[in-house]
């Protein structure tokens, strides 16, 4: 049986991860993101959903799947956000919705 191809672009990474296209954009300009498995899709980089999806939960910006060990999901920063582009207190966090560290 053949696998079934699902390429994403950056506004269908976006939408399935809940976070602004403008994010995607940014993850990939920093080189966040894996390489795109289509370099030009309608002139758009594209990429395969299960590779993003890996790499979304391998670096915390997707939850673990459902019965993964509770040690692989990431642990938070002094900032409190789980998120690794988020290095300051009182920057805004895109993917947790909300300006991290500060207290309660």
């Amino acid at each position: 049986m053949a696998s079934v191809s699902d390429p994403v672009g950056q506004h269908e990474i976006a939408s399935r991860l809940g976070v602004p296209p403008g994010t995607v954009h940014q993850w990939r300009k920093r080189g966040l993101l894996p390489e795109p498995d289509y370099p030009s899709v309608s002139g758009w980089p594209a990429w395969e959903w299960p590779v993003i999806e890996a790499w979304a939960r391998r670096t915390g910006r997707l939850a673990p799947a459902a019965g993964a060990s509770p040690t692989a999901a990431p642990k938070r920063s002094a900032t409190g956000c789980k998120h690794p582009v988020n290095r300051r207190i009182g920057d805004y966090c895109g993917a947790c919705k909300r300006v991290v560290g500060g207290g309660a």
